[in-house]
């Protein structure tokens, strides 16, 4: 069970590793997405 969670983590890291500029402009979204959705919160 351990080892091939661990494995499996670590597959996930090198894939998304291999989407390199694609997944920071995914984090980018998400992180503005969340900012707005905030930001509806507190107004």
């Amino acid at each position: 069970g351990k080892e091939y969670s661990h494995a499996s983590a670590t597959e996930h890291t090198h894939h998304l590793s291999l989407l390199g500029v694609d997944n920071a402009e995914v984090q980018k979204h998400n992180a503005s997405r969340a900012a707005n959705k905030l930001r509806t919160i507190l107004t």
